[in-house]
């Protein structure tokens, strides 16, 4: 039972583009009953269904895409139409439709010296549709005209409804910070459908989004690289400032060249493979050695595959200031670690992060940072850069300001609708039960 309740909850929301193609298809019924026999109905619904898309400018392009082939295949359809009712009648049918076939290549060779090679699929229906459809009618000529009627008031109707917009308002002013893990993205590590329209709708209209997360930005980019994100995004649990736009890093907090030097020599020393990260001219270069520990190489195996991802063989350049340190290991081996770095002073002076991913079962992952290096820090520099007002967080953690439920990134995004976009009458609200 609690399975299925679970199920319920991950199903996806009626969306108001669902609520939008109702009401467009309601409205060119409607107004397809004032022309009576001249209209047909079918015709009118497809066309302002067209143009119910996620967004107006999507609504715009395919509005004016679906209108050019019309007009395109209409014109066309009148031209060649006299001629093929004579050969219709001198040489039947047959020759009729090889008249029509090759017409379709002038057909399509107008959208090309149009430039609007994208109409090129509806021109051709509404010429064969002309061509094939309607020159067994008395007179075709007006069905030609009523087909494009038809097309036209669907537009405009699909046009109008995708427009239309229950008064909000907009606050552009204001900072929010959503938590990448648990909240935003789904079990698959994707956002979802629903997610991803909204979000951009949201960016679209000027939010100031933007993401944090533990992670590096070679795991940021795949799920997040369709968002229109005008601001740079936090990772590696705030020791960098990355712009998925431009791939560059923006800025970051770095252990001291002094430190990474001895912190390489201390964990080479006693055994320890590790990973150095250092950021270098925009990007992220990964330093590592000879594997004796199966766990690290299996890591790196699963990892070096990434586009993102700069790994090389080798010691880390002197002078070199890391981002952070991986030291991969399994458990027995990670108690002993954790010990050293607390008697050797480490743990006092660098921070650091343990967890146990479930991709790599049994193995610990540790990562040492700068002090500095701290997700509320890093969104305090982003919010003076962005000139937002106030930060308002939206994740899973007790610490955030609107609390969601994790495992479910519509609701996450539901959230961030209501407080980026309230209707008039809505009060602020800070909890999300």
């Amino acid at each position: 039972m609690k399975a299925f309740f679970k199920w319920i909850r991950g199903l996806p929301p009626v969306g108001l583009r669902m609520v939008k193609s109702a009401v467009c298809v309601f409205l060119c019924f409607w107004l397809c009953s004032f022309r009576g026999d001249d209209s047909t109905p079918f015709q009118v619904v497809l066309a302002g269904l067209w143009c119910i898309q996620p967004n107006l400018d999507g609504s715009r392009v395919m509005g004016w895409r679906r209108l050019l082939g019309t007009l395109i295949g209409a014109a066309f359809g009148l031209v060649i139409l006299p001629v093929e009712l004579r050969v219709w009648a001198a040489q039947g049918e047959i020759m009729g439709y090889l008249l029509a076939s090759a017409m379709l290549i002038p057909v399509l060779y107008a959208t090309v010296l149009l430039g609007k090679t994208e109409a090129s699929y509806y021109s051709c229906v509404v010429f064969l549709s002309v061509t094939s459809t309607y020159i067994t009618d008395a007179n075709p000529y007006l069905l030609v005209w009523n087909r494009t009627l038809d097309t036209a008031i669907g537009l405009a109707v699909g046009l109008l409804v995708n427009a239309a917009q229950i008064p909000r308002r907009y606050r552009r002013d204001r900072l929010f910070v959503l938590q990448l893990e648990d909240a935003l993205l789904g079990e698959d590590g994707k956002l979802t459908p629903y997610g991803k329209v909204e979000l951009n709708n949201m960016l679209n209209r000027g939010a100031q989004i933007t993401v944090a997360t533990a992670q590096t930005p070679a795991t940021l980019m795949p799920p997040l690289r369709e968002l229109h994100l005008a601001l740079p995004v936090v990772a590696m649990d705030g020791a960098v400032l990355y712009d998925i736009r431009t791939k560059t890093f923006l800025h970051s907090y770095v252990i001291s060249q002094a430190v990474t030097g001895e912190l390489n020599r201390f964990l080479t020393g006693q055994g320890y493979h590790h990973f150095v990260n250092v950021v270098m001219e925009d990007m992220l270069v990964i330093y590592y050695q000879d594997f004796q520990c199966p766990a690290a190489e299996q890591v790196y195996q699963t990892l070096r595959t990434s586009p993102y991802r700069n790994y090389v063989h080798g010691e880390v350049p002197e002078g070199a200031a890391a981002v952070y340190f991986l030291v991969v290991e399994e458990k027995g081996r990670m108690r002993q670690l954790r010990q050293l770095l607390e008697e050797a002073g480490y743990a006092a002076e660098l921070k650091l992060a343990w967890s146990e991913p479930e991709e790599f079962s049994g193995t610990v992952f540790l990562r040492i940072y700068s002090q500095n290096a701290t997700i509320p820090h890093m969104l305090e520099y982003l919010q003076q850069e962005a000139g937002a007002g106030r930060m308002v967080t939206i994740g899973t953690s007790p610490e955030a300001d609107v609390t969601v439920p994790a495992g479910q990134p519509n609701r996450t995004v539901k959230a961030l609708k209501r407080r980026f976009a309230p209707f008039f009458w809505e009060r602020e609200k800070t909890k999300l039960s």
